[in-house]
């Protein structure tokens, strides 16, 4: 069990100024005089005469007795078991007085009845003015005409008090209503006014916070401060409202004392809660505790209701609400932060309010102090109001906070997918360059090489003539060119490409007398078209022209393009070439030009049809698109 010293610990290391604020409440509750202003003493009247009877089923006026008192004059030191006595207060008016003279009382408890010369007199207070038993109210009376003569007038006042020796009867004053009107409102102001706000404000918050516990459950500190702030507001209402018609006195102020002790309870959960502590034994314990004691205040008379509370009920709340007190200074000295701080400033306002009023119930001190535990509410509000609006802004500097990190591990990421991209686009780079060498040199050792190792081998033997010679170089040079023209990066671009062949084959078909005819319109990217595909397609074409030159003795050769959708909605590329000679596929298909060209089409995925006519050939070949735009200006003018 730890020594008393390691208790003193969490209350020993609080800092001073929290010290010093717990004494300043102390002094301002117990020792300081009434904060509110009261009329001139000149108007005030001071004795009185008080008749009344232990035994109220005594109508003998032998039992009658009358005590000479000075306000206040509380019932609770009388000495005697009395419900209900009069005042009889003597004035005189020595001359006419204005019609404006108010009776004012600043505190009544339970309920009067005030005569003046025996005639009735009615509060001058607002209908909406109305107030709760349970606390001191203050009453304002105009005072009739016909009793503002001058000479001597008796008033009476008849007390009312339920439970038996509570009445109490404060300060009276009797002036015009523009001297004690102020004062009245100064009063009632602070003692209704003041408490229908903080209520409302409390049942408000209560809502506030029941909504965030229904969105987040798994905060239950939400909803055991939405109970605590349910049960303070309903409590208030005593304070409010006199008691119900269907209700009775005993019943209402049972209802007022078990929800204070519920609200504590409630509290306290919550401050376990809040501080991130859940301890199940201390809490079964202190909730099967407030609602078995509660259970006596549903069974007893109004008059032991009020002695069970100040003897039993109130005086175990006072060292419940000393433990939350308690408790948070332990929480502050495992983590002094500025929450707990404004807590335990909140938990020294309501302790000191309630202790000044189990006095008061209790007879202890001055009742016409008040009760004050209803305005403890205000300045819990405002220390919950700072705790949502601290962690809001904690949770929207997180989320900056957290958007921000966030942002930079997308940047980081994009970082290193750029590098791993640029790594990836490096190797299939080199790849690329590792494959598209690989193709030169089997086109070249197919293609030229082929062909200067059959020259070499015609001149060694001396078949070879002169022109042969020079049509072999001339062929392997323009095969060498192709080669070459494949490898530009202009050869993705189809007008580009054919206008290149063009380029290299133009001199051959002049001095062949052969006019090409040239219909290239501007084209879409063929899909997947890179250098191997371009000089395939150009293999291909060069075949076409070069079978037109040997074979069909054509004087005109007409190449033009267009673009077409098939019948799925895609784009394909046309290239016709046709020709006005006479040459014709072979029947048996043995020509090795014809089947090297149908390789060449089926190795990069392109249709070629070939139609033989007694009017020349013609040659189809079809690509696909890649739905890119026609209109490139680029496009139009390679084309023309």
């Amino acid at each position: 069990m730890p020594s008393v010293r390691t208790m003193l610990d969490p209350i020993i290391a609080l800092p001073k100024w929290i010290s010093g604020f717990a004494l300043l409440m102390l002094l301002s509750v117990f020792l300081s005089p009434s904060w509110l202003p009261e009329p001139d003493p000149a108007y005030r009247l001071d004795n009185a005469v008080f008749h009344y009877r232990e035994d109220d089923t005594a109508t003998s006026p032998d039992n009658e007795k009358r005590k000479a008192i000075r306000l206040p004059h509380d019932w609770r030191k009388n000495g005697a078991t009395v419900t209900s006595g009069w005042y009889e207060f003597s004035i005189n008016f020595s001359a006419p007085v204005d019609k404006t003279m108010m009776l004012y009382i600043t505190h009544v408890q339970q309920s009067a009845d005030i005569r003046i010369d025996g005639i009735s007199v009615s509060s001058n207070v607002p209908a909406y003015a109305v107030g709760g038993h349970i606390w001191s109210r203050p009453m304002l009376f105009s005072l009739p005409e016909n009793v503002l003569t001058p000479g001597d007038h008796k008033i009476a006042i008849t007390l009312h008090s339920e439970p038996v020796s509570n009445g109490l009867l404060g300060n009276i004053y009797l002036g015009p209503a523009q001297k004690l009107r102020p004062f009245w409102e100064w009063r009632y102001h602070y003692r209704f006014t003041l408490t229908v706000i903080i209520t409302f404000g409390m049942l408000c918050l209560s809502l506030f916070m029941a909504v965030l516990w229904l969105l987040r459950k798994k905060d239950t500190m939400y909803g055991w401060f939405t109970i605590c702030t349910f049960f303070w507001s309903i409590h208030n209402i005593p304070h409010i409202i006199d008691t119900p018609g269907n209700l009775t006195p005993a019943f209402w102020d049972a209802l007022y004392f078990v929800l204070l002790g519920w609200m504590v309870a409630a509290l306290v959960i919550f401050n376990h809660r809040y501080t991130g502590q859940i301890y199940p034994k201390r809490e079964k314990f202190l909730l099967v505790y407030v609602v078995l004691a509660a259970l006596p205040f549903f069974f007893l008379s109004q008059e032991s209701v009020h002695t069970y509370a100040y003897r039993v009920w109130d005086l175990s709340l006072l060292p419940i609400g000393a433990y939350a007190v308690y408790y948070l200074a332990q929480a502050h000295y495992r983590n002094p932060a500025l929450e707990i701080k404004l807590l335990i400033m909140a938990g020294i306002i309501i302790l000191t309010f309630g202790l000044n009023d189990y006095f008061v119930i209790a007879g202890l001190t001055d009742r016409t102090r008040g009760l004050l535990m209803q305005f403890s509410g205000f300045p819990t509000m405002l220390v919950l109001i700072w705790f949502l609006l601290l962690r809001f802004t904690r949770v929207l500097a997180e989320s900056e906070s957290l958007n921000l990190e966030l942002e930079q591990r997308v940047y980081i990421k994009e970082k290193e997918l750029e590098e791993n991209f640029e790594r990836f686009r490096k190797m299939e780079q080199e790849r690329l360059l590792s494959d598209e060498r690989s193709r030169i040199m089997q086109d070249v050792h197919d293609g030229v090489g082929g062909q200067l190792v059959a020259m070499l081998a015609e001149i060694d033997t001396g078949r070879a003539s002169q022109e042969q010679v020079r049509d072999a170089l001339s062929q392997s040079l323009t095969d060498l060119r192709l080669v070459i023209d494949s490898l530009d990066t202009a050869s993705e671009d189809l007008p580009t490409l054919l206008g290149m062949l063009r380029t290299r084959l133009q001199p051959r078909l002049d001095g062949h007398g052969i006019e090409l005819h040239w219909g290239v319109v501007p084209l879409p990217r063929p899909e997947n078209f890179g250098p191997r595909k371009a000089l395939h397609l150009m293999r291909i074409l060069q075949e076409i022209f070069v079978n037109i030159l040997k074979h069909s003795h054509a004087r005109n050769i007409y190449l033009d393009t267009k673009v077409l959708q098939n019948e799925k909605g895609l784009e394909q590329i046309e290239i016709n070439i046709r020709d006005d000679g006479c040459w014709r596929e072979p029947e048996d298909n043995s020509g090795h030009g014809l089947r090297n060209m149908r390789r060449r089409a089926d190795s990069i995925d392109v249709e070629l049809e070939i139609d033989g006519k007694s009017t020349g050939t013609s040659v189809k070949i079809i690509l696909f698109g890649n739905n890119n735009s026609v209109d490139d200006p680029a496009n139009q003018d390679l084309a023309s």
